[in-house]
């Protein structure tokens, strides 16, 4: 997959150029011979080619990020590239079949496009973090049953819980604390720096909460709720 974004990377740096080229071909199809109408034709060519790769990649982008909780992805950030693009292109393809030339003055669909594209992009960002977590949290919801049905004791039976992990967390370094009445379960998190974020449960509170490891307020939230408990390692049953 990161393969087949790359080739598409490499071929939207190749055509938004190329593209912004051809297209300053600014004629009238129907006045004009067969030696320049081809830039009309091309340059739309380019623009439906650029359409569907920038909407191919923010797809891409979409579902990568809701596969694990994160705050903040540098996938994300591509979002502000990605989008405005997909913007301006629709804007180009359906100016020029409607007017049947290509735009004369762009400016204004250009700063339209960024100004749009940077909300877009920010809201679907926002959606990729709290679709992820919803979908983690339904996930992870027979786990939590089954530690909850294991109190006052969860350790005993921690080897059985692997099959009940959300795919691809089972080596991905969870935890377990609890006393005799609660328990707190704790993931690795995505964030846009090297830092990373943590992912926990807790009993007490009935709820899922996910903070950027730099958040030391949060850091100590956490702290403060497994103080106290004793921690099952993953892999054992003590």
């Amino acid at each position: 997959m990161e393969y087949l974004f790359s080739i598409i990377f490499v071929l939207i740096i190749i055509l938004v150029p190329l593209h912004a080229v051809i297209s300053r071909r600014k004629v009238h199809p129907e006045k004009h011979g067969e030696k320049v109408y081809w830039s009309y034709t091309v340059s739309l060519m380019i623009s439906g080619l650029l359409l569907l790769l920038y909407l191919v990649s923010v797809a891409g982008v979409y579902f990568s990020g809701i596969s694990w909780p994160q705050v903040g992805s540098m996938q994300n950030i591509v979002l502000f590239f990605l989008v405005p693009g997909f913007f301006f292109q629709s804007f180009f393809l359906f100016s020029s079949l409607y007017q049947r030339k290509l735009p004369d003055r762009r400016i204004r669909a250009r700063l339209l496009s960024v100004f749009l594209g940077v909300i877009a992009a920010a809201q679907i960002g926002q959606a990729i973090s709290t679709v992820s977590m919803q979908r983690f949290s339904l996930a992870c919801q027979p786990l939590v049953s089954r530690i909850t049905d294991n109190l006052p004791d969860p350790c005993a039976p921690l080897s059985s819980y692997i099959s009940l992990l959300p795919p691809g967390s089972a080596d991905s370094g969870w935890h377990l604390w609890h006393d005799t009445q609660s328990f707190v379960l704790t993931f690795p998190g995505r964030s846009a720096d090297i830092d990373g974020s943590t992912i926990y449960y807790s009993s007490q509170q009935h709820d899922w909460t996910i903070f950027h490891n730099d958040s030391r307020e949060k850091s100590k939230e956490m702290e403060k709720l497994i103080q106290g408990m004793k921690e099952c390692r993953p892999g054992t049953d003590s």
